[in-house]
C-alpha cells in the first residue's frame, strides 16, 4: 500500500500543477491520470547449467583383448561366469572397479606344483581365484601411496598393497606381485598388469619348501652265486622224498641176491657130503 501513495501523491501534484498553468493562460484541458505501475525485477540473464555428461561404461573384457597379453586370464574370466559381476562392478557402482590382471608369462611362470594344483580346482575355486584379482573400489596409483593394512578383494579373501616411491607391490603371502604397467586407469575402473598370478593361501595352501637334494643312488646288493659244478646244493623236501623212494628197491633187491646166495651154499655143502 506504501508503495501507490507516492506515485499517487506525485500524480495528482502534476495535475494541480497543469491547471493552474492551464487557467493563467485561458485554455482548458482535460487531465487522465494513470496509476504508475510498479517497476518489474530485473530479467536475469545467467544461463542454464548443461546436464552432466553420461557415465563412462567400460567393457572390462575388451580393455584386455587390446592389450594383447592376457588371453590365459580372459579364459579363466569366461569359464568361470565372473565377467557380469566385473562389469556390474565397474560401471554400475559409486566406487568403482580395481583390477590386477596377470600376463600370459605369470601364468606360464607358475611352479609345477601350483600349475597342476590351478588345474584340479574346482569351478568355485577359480570363481574365487578370479575375484582374488578384484578389488571392489576404483584405486589411481597415487592412492596405493596412502594404503595400509589388508585390502578386501570382491571375494571372501584380502591380500597387501605396499608402495615404496613408484613401485607397487601385492602381496598374497604366498607370492609378492609389482605391478609392471597400467593398462587402463579412468575413474571409475583401472587395470594393472601384474608379472605373476595372486594365489591365495586359502585355496593354495602354504608356501612349498624349497626340495631337498636327493640322496645319492645306494649300489644294489651283489646276488649270491648259483650252485656250480663241484659244489653240492641242499636238497628240497621233494629230492629228500625222491630219494627214500629209490632207496627202497636197492635194498630189497640185495637181500634177495643175499638169500640166492644163501641157499646155493647150502645145497652145495648138503650135496658134497
Amino acid at each position: 500500500m506504501e508503495s501507490l501513495k507516492m506515485p499517487l501523491f506525485n500524480g495528482i501534484a502534476l495535475a494541480i500543477i497543469l491547471i493552474i498553468s492551464a487557467q493563467a493562460q485561458g485554455t482548458d484541458i482535460n487531465i487522465v491520470y494513470l496509476a504508475k505501475a510498479p517497476a518489474s525485477a530485473p530479467f536475469s540473464s545467467s544461463p542454464v547449467p548443461a546436464p552432466a555428461p553420461a557415465p563412462l561404461y567400460v567393457n572390462v573384457s575388451n580393455v584386455l583383448e587390446q592389450a594383447g597379453q592376457f588371453k590365459t586370464f580372459l579364459s579363466l574370466i569366461a569359464g568361470t561366469k565372473v565377467e557380469t559381476q566385473l562389469q556390474t562392478q565397474a560401471n554400475n557402482t559409486q566406487q568403482g572397479l580395481t583390477l590386477f590382471a596377470p600376463s600370459d608369462g605369470a601364468f606360464s611362470s607358475l611352479r609345477p606344483q601350483y600349475k597342476a594344483m590351478l588345474r584340479m580346482l574346482t569351478d568355485e575355486q577359480k570363481t574365487s581365484l578370479v575375484e582374488y584379482h578384484a578389488l571392489p573400489m576404483f584405486y589411481s596409483l597415487g592412492q596405493f601411496q596412502s594404503l595400509s593394512g589388508p585390502l578386501s578383494t570382491m571375494g571372501s579373501y584380502k591380500f597387501n598393497v605396499s608402495a615404496f616411491g613408484a613401485q607397487v607391490n601385492v602381496s598374497t603371502g604366498l607370492v609378492n606381485a609389482p605391478l609392471t604397467s597400467s593398462v587402463f586407469s579412468q575413474a571409475p575402473v583401472a587395470v594393472y598388469e601384474v608379472n605373476k598370478v595372486l594365489l591365495p593361501e586359502e585355496i593354495f595352501g602354504l608356501p612349498i619348501p624349497t626340495p631337498a637334494p636327493s640322496p645319492e643312488p645306494v649300489s644294489a646288493p651283489t646276488p649270491a652265486l648259483s650252485p656250480s659244478v663241484g659244489v653240492q646244493s641242499p636238497l628240497s623236501s621233494s629230492d629228500h622224498t625222491n630219494a627214500a623212494a629209490h632207496t627202497w628197491p636197492l635194498n630189497a633187491k640185495g637181500s634177495v641176491i643175499q638169500s640166492g646166495l644163501f641157499m646155493f651154499v647150502f645145497l652145495f655143502l648138503l650135496l658134497n657130503q
